[in-house]
């Protein structure tokens, strides 16, 4: 994990780019909508070169919902640490309350 800590903007979004592709490729749901993909701009009848800007844009939109993240994340800059924070409380709190924090604990006592 302290190696991810190192690694510069550029090599997060070629990792990220790298395992949003893959993800996107071994996704069992994915397979019929690149199918369907292909089919359709396969019968359009467009010359090669229009053919693979096509499907460029189609993999690009359907690896975008993996790679928002990343990039409101490279985005955010100092301010992620922050988000960063805010989230590590949200989960502690939610542990908490998994747990049986004070709110639970509360109300077992009172159902007594």
């Amino acid at each position: 994990m302290a190696a991810i800590d190192r690694l510069t903007p550029v090599k997060v979004f070629g990792l990220g780019l790298a395992l949003a592709l893959s993800l996107a490729a071994l996704n069992a749901k994915n397979a019929p909508l690149t199918n369907a993909a292909a089919a359709s701009v396969g019968s359009a009848g467009l010359p090669v070169g229009q053919e693979i800007t096509s499907l460029a844009i189609f993999v690009l939109i359907a690896i975008l919902g993996l790679l928002a993240p990343l990039g409101v994340y490279m985005v955010g800059g100092g301010a992620s640490e922050d988000h960063t924070r805010q989230l590590e409380r949200l989960a502690s709190s939610a542990q908490r309350r998994r747990d049986g924090g004070p709110v639970l604990r509360r109300r077992a006592e009172t159902a007594r």
